[in-house]
């Protein structure tokens, strides 16, 4: 959802990343975690719906007799969680990780 909360999910990383001690932040690289941040911003900023949507889904389901146990709002639910939720913890574990570490890989990680 679109909340100041998620929408500075990145720049909190960002933040975390650089305020960690040398050591820790040697094997990942100022570069990597610059175009991290700002590839998780992009994402954030893509598929965050507004929160009004969930608002208005939860009003619509007080007022039914038998409401459903669970709802999806926003495209990010309906297209992303909902299907990675039916696959098994391995196979969701990769896609998540490939999702969420595009652009170069860490100085540790990078072929020599």
């Amino acid at each position: 959802m679109r909340t100041p909360l998620a929408m500075s999910f990145a720049d909190g990383w960002l933040r975390g990343f650089k305020a960690a001690e040398p050591e820790r932040q040697a094997p990942y690289g100022d570069e990597w975690a610059e175009q991290h941040a700002a590839t998780l911003k992009e994402g954030l900023e893509q598929i965050a719906a507004d929160p009004q949507k969930t608002v208005d889904a939860l009003m619509s389901a007080l007022t039914l007799v038998q409401p459903p146990s669970r709802m999806t709002t926003g495209l990010a639910a309906k297209l992303l969680f909902k299907p990675l939720s039916h696959l098994p913890d391995k196979t969701r574990d990769k896609t998540l990780y490939a999702m969420s570490f595009t652009g170069p890989p860490p100085v540790a990680l990078a072929r020599k």
